[in-house]
Order: C-alpha cells, then sequence, then structure tokens
C-alpha cells in the first residue's frame, strides 16, 4: 500500500489546529508584505511553470525582499512572461487518475 504524507491527516480523524495553521500562516506572510515587496531579479531567467496535481515553479525563480518605503513607486515589470505550457497530453492523462484523487 502506498503511503502519502498528509501533516493534519483526513477524514474523521483530522487535526483541529488545520485551520489556525492556515490563518497562522496567512498572518505571517501578510505581517512580511507590510514591511517588504517581492520583486523579481533582474536578469533572471524565464519562468517555467510546471503542471500535474498542482502548479509547480521550477528553481530559476528568483525574487528579492525590497524593503517597503511610504510613498516610493513601485517599478512595474517592463514585460509580463507569457505562459506557455510545457506538458503534452499523456502526460496530463497520466497524472489524472482515481488514485490521485486520495485528498477527496
Amino acid at each position: 500500500e502506498q503511503r502519502v504524507y498528509a501533516p493534519f491527516a483526513l477524514g474523521k480523524r483530522a487535526c483541529l489546529g488545520r485551520q489556525f495553521a492556515y490563518f497562522e500562516m496567512l498572518t505571517v506572510i501578510s505581517m512580511i508584505l507590510q514591511k517588504y515587496r517581492l520583486v523579481p531579479i533582474k536578469g533572471a531567467d524565464k519562468i517555467k511553470i510546471h503542471e500535474g496535481g498542482t502548479l509547480v515553479v521550477d528553481n530559476s525563480f528568483r525574487l528579492q525582499f525590497k524593503k517597503y518605503v511610504r510613498g516610493e513607486k513601485v517599478e512595474a515589470p517592463s514585460k509580463v512572461p507569457k505562459f506557455e505550457p510545457e506538458y503534452t497530453l499523456e502526460e496530463v492523462a497520466r497524472h489524472h487518475t482515481l488514485e490521485d484523487l486520495w485528498v477527496i
């Protein structure tokens, strides 16, 4: 039997702290974003997004934290990258089976 990592468990015996952990994560992220802005590193490679059960960004995507200064204009990217899927129909079919629906 294949075992799947489920940190908060599932079903009737699911962890009561799951929602608390989720809201705590959102609180921490919002507090960080009040003080810093995430900006892409100049000259970084093209962003590659891979689809499967979830969206995955490969390791070429690099960001840096820039201290937020009130009233400072944020430079918009000159060119928004176009999403080009890098998968075949066979790959999608392989990852969308009934066995992949263990979370439900």
